[in-house]
């Protein structure tokens, strides 16, 4: 999953603010007019974190509630539908990830899928 996806897609606007000197990227610590959600997706740790939501740690990678994706999937798979639609809707409380990028393939998704179900291991 780092490999294919975090480290190779996801890193560029939510990497650790200390590997790009203080700017963690927009998804991290904020940019693009959009307020940073605190997600570090770069380091395991930083995964296991999760991102802040009013002032809370959420994960990203335990579902939310029974039945539920977590949260990073979810917004995996919001990327796919905003494409489906013909691009993103008006008042979309959440945008789709990669923002502006393309969305992930098959391939990917289904990785990032099994991850999530396995528990999400960290790497090594």
């Amino acid at each position: 999953v780092y490999d294919e996806v975090l480290g190779k897609i996801c890193v560029h606007c939510h990497m650790h603010p200390d590997s790009n000197n203080g700017d963690g990227g927009a998804g991290n610590t904020g940019g693009l007019g959009f307020a940073g959600l605190g997600l570090d997706l770069e380091t395991y740790a930083g995964v296991r974190a999760g991102l802040l939501r009013a002032g809370a740690r959420v994960s990203v990678i335990e579902p939310p509630a029974p039945g539920q994706d977590p949260l990073l999937y979810q917004a995996l798979a919001r990327r796919h539908a905003e494409l489906e639609a013909g691009g993103v809707q008006a008042g979309a409380a959440r945008l789709g990830m990669p923002l502006g990028l393309p969305p992930l393939g098959e391939a990917q998704m289904r990785l990032v899928r099994t991850w999530l179900a396995q528990g999400a291991p960290g790497p090594g």
